[in-house]
């Protein structure tokens, strides 16, 4: 039954319950992506809209552990399509690399995570 269990390949722990605005590189529409997990170098944004790999976007993340929002920018490397039975559009899991974030708010995240990760996950 061990040999079932994944190994974590992450090098930096995500957390699932954050919030996100986000506006692609060539657009001035601003819109709220529910965060999936987030960690130090990246972001897994739910959105409706597919975006293509290489996207650039700017992002405001609202943790609820800080005061202020945190600003940063990313490029997109990965993007999955899914299907809710109950929905007539598709979604999308993107995943976003961040390619501006000011060190400080690297370590808010961080501390972040750390702080809602049950400390026996490997």
């Amino acid at each position: 039954m061990a040999e079932d269990i994944k190994k974590e390949r992450r090098r930096y722990p995500r957390h699932y319950a954050v919030v996100a605005d986000y506006k692609l590189a060539d657009s001035d529409s601003v819109k709220v992506g529910q965060v999936k997990n987030i960690s130090a170098v990246g972001i897994c944004l739910i959105l409706y809209d597919n975006v293509k790999i290489g996207t650039g976007l700017e992002l405001e993340i609202y943790l609820p552990s800080t005061a202020s929002s945190i600003l940063a920018k990313g490029r997109v490397v990965w993007v999955k399509e899914y299907k809710i039975i109950s929905e007539l559009k598709p979604r999308f899991d993107a995943g976003i690399e961040f390619l501006e974030i000011q060190e400080a708010d690297k370590q808010k995240i961080s501390q972040y995570v750390s702080s809602v990760i049950p400390k026996d996950i490997p």
